[in-house]
């Protein structure tokens, strides 16, 4: 199966990317910028089978282009809640026009699966269970699930939205709560490291989401659907 992943070449894309190798899936990676030095730390000699495309989400034509001739898009491109705190104008740009432009292009290229990345963000501090998100970033998250289940409903695209709670692992070095990962890093050099931000909150390990998106891939499921990844909480939940 071949598969172009928008963004692939960032901390989770590259886990993801790692596991779709070893299971035989023929992987594009679409970057605006490509991070071969993490793809090399952590996929190793595979990376060579990878196909390269460097673009902007935001320009349609190139996103189309990298489409065609693929079975499932996957898009983790995506401006983290700080920058889009800082500029909201450019996080709805990226976050919500770029997840557009990927539902379009999958729809033009007759992909059959489109999986993305949707976020914990959309829910609130206090209510866990309905989303009502309290941030720029959260909202642009919720919108795109809404558009996604407009798609599957109005144009028969099938998609799969991954509410990933705190994703923690090696490569993740960027957001709000990287901090899990460079303690974790910093032990393991024997070094001391002050974790950023403090409360309740789900972590996730990284190959569990790749390993999701495999089970995904290989079920090629039907509907508009989403699904929380909230890991181990706090209190071991």
């Amino acid at each position: 199966m071949k598969v172009v992943i928008y963004g692939g070449s960032g901390f989770i894309g590259a886990w993801i990317t790692k596991l779709l190798l070893v299971n035989n899936f023929q992987i594009t990676i679409f970057d605006k910028k490509i991070n071969e030095d993490l793809l090399s730390h952590i996929i190793g000699k595979n990376v060579e089978k990878i196909h390269i495309v460097e673009g902007d989400i935001l320009e349609y034509e190139t996103v189309l282009k990298t489409a065609k001739d693929h079975s499932v898009l996957i898009n983790l491109v995506g401006l983290m809640t700080p920058d889009c705190s800082n500029n909201p104008r450019l996080g709805n740009q990226v976050n919500v026009i770029g997840s557009i432009n990927v539902f379009e292009a999958a729809l033009e290229a007759k992909c059959n699966l489109v999986v993305y990345t949707s976020s914990g963000g959309v829910y609130g501090q206090k209510d866990k269970i309905n989303p009502f998100p309290e941030t720029h970033y959260g909202a642009y998250k919720l919108a795109v699930e809404g558009i996604a289940r407009a798609y599957n409903l109005e144009n028969k695209l099938n998609s799969f939205g991954l509410r990933p709670f705190v994703v923690y692992g090696p490569g993740r070095e960027i957001g709000g709560t990287a901090s899990i990962s460079l303690a974790c890093k910093a032990v393991a050099e024997n070094k001391e490291y002050k974790i950023k931000f403090g409360g309740g909150a789900g972590f996730v390990y990284v190959e569990d989401i790749a390993s999701i998106v495999l089970k995904i891939l290989e079920s090629l499921p039907d509907g508009a659907k989403v699904m929380n990844i909230n890991g181990i909480s706090e209190d071991g939940g």
